[in-house]
């Protein structure tokens, strides 16, 4: 039969498909028998399908081989480019040091080489490998500077991808407004060059902030439309990402059994492909669910789970959520002391990442912990700093604990 007609990034997704396995035979086949640039082209036009399928292992092994043949025919660019591949991979498994090397090797090679595309490639890479190792300022800053390089050459693609880095890191910081004009911006960028993968992405930042402000039932809409795109696309880690969103709409309108039926199929695609971040944030989720169910054990069991996991891939953003989590579970089994240790060690991981709603919320059980010791001045202090940090937030938990502070107040508990 005649081959099938490729004509748009759909139907050349479909056949990669049916033929990726194919097509990197052929990579190693034209790397070992003097074909070099064969190898190199190809090696490029399944990176982004295998990366965005979940292919990590498979890719690694065809860019190190890439790697070495730029090396032998003296491809400096190619090699630069292949160390952001690297780096890209790496990161999407929670390998953050190893991808920070490549990073660095790679945009130091662009700098070397006065390749602007690939410096503004390498940057705009480092703000999404900063803020998912929780360094959101560092991470604006190199959104923003991959921006202005992008705009001086003139490349709407690349800008597209950094203004929405930027919205993310913006969005981290608590910077709603900004953030939602990056999206903005970037959503435009995405129409006219009819990029799906990251317009289903803006869709789903924009799901973020109704959620952050309490909108459940528009940021539902938002997340069930993002997964719509995103499963078209066969994009798995990020299937996984928006399957935890539409759950954590359900977890906060109290439909905890549709909830945990969601986050199961996010956790068994992190777990299938090998994403350990995600897995870590899918574990504290159901944690915080479970606790919601009155089944404290099991809440314990899987925030104990997601912290390990933070922690063997140094992230600290996820260290910092299930903390949170376990002192949850330890404050509802009695266990103040050890309860108030575990927000404590939340609150200064959420200080050191410079994310207010993080040190919100570490705050809020911190004042939980110490009212549950009897100490309701102590209680109050917290309370009263978290709450400052979730009105400027126009988060939804600011009219709860304005309410709890005003019983303290009123009632003396």
């Amino acid at each position: 039969p005649d081959p099938p007609f490729v004509d748009s990034p759909r139907s050349a997704a479909e056949w990669l498909r049916d033929e990726w396995a194919n097509v990197l035979m052929c990579v190693h086949y034209t790397a070992e028998h003097g074909y070099p640039m064969y190898a190199i082209q190809l090696s490029r036009a399944v990176a982004t399908y295998l990366e965005r399928s979940a292919h990590w292992e498979d890719a690694a092994r065809v860019h190190e081989l890439t790697r070495r043949v730029c090396r032998r025919i003296g491809d400096r660019e190619g090699e630069a480019r292949v160390e952001l591949e690297l780096s890209l991979v790496r990161s999407r498994t929670g390998h953050y040091a190893a991808a920070l090397e490549h990073a660095v090797k790679g945009i130091d090679a662009f700098r070397a080489l006065g390749n602007k595309g690939g410096e503004a490639d390498m940057l705009d890479h480092l703000a999404r490998l900063s803020w998912l190792s929780g360094r959101n300022q560092e991470a604006l800053e190199h959104a923003r500077k991959a921006i202005a390089l992008f705009r001086a050459i003139g490349d709407r693609h690349g800008e597209g991808n950094a203004l929405l880095h930027a919205g993310i890191a913006l969005s981290y910081l608590g910077l709603a407004e900004e953030a939602m004009a990056a999206f903005e911006s970037c959503l435009e960028i995405a129409n006219g060059t009819g990029d799906v993968a990251t317009k289903a992405m803006v869709v789903n930042n924009f799901g973020e902030l109704h959620f952050s402000h309490g909108d459940y039932h528009s940021a539902l809409r938002l997340f069930r439309e993002a997964l719509a795109i995103l499963r078209a696309a066969g994009w798995r880690q990020n299937e996984a990402v928006g399957l935890n969103n539409v759950a954590n709409c359900h977890e906060r309108e109290g439909r905890r059994d549709e909830a945990l039926h969601f986050y199961r199929e996010a956790l068994a695609i992190c777990r299938e492909t090998g994403d350990r971040r995600h897995e870590s944030h899918t574990l504290s989720n159901i944690g915080s669910t479970y606790l919601g169910m009155n089944l404290n054990a099991e809440a314990l069991i899987h925030s104990q789970k997601a912290l390990a996991i933070a922690q063997n891939i140094g992230d600290p953003y996820e260290s910092s959520r299930a903390l949170q989590r376990i002192g949850d579970s330890q404050r509802h089994s009695g266990q103040f002391a050890s309860a108030l240790g575990s927000y404590e060690r939340a609150l200064a991981l959420a200080h050191e990442l410079g994310n207010p709603f993080l040190e919100a919320s570490s705050l809020m059980g911190l004042g939980e912990a110490l009212l549950c010791l009897h100490d309701r001045k102590a209680a109050e202090r917290p309370w009263r700093q978290a709450l400052t940090i979730f009105e400027r937030l126009r988060a939804p938990e600011a009219e709860s604990l304005r309410e709890r502070l005003d019983t303290l107040r009123t009632t003396g508990a």
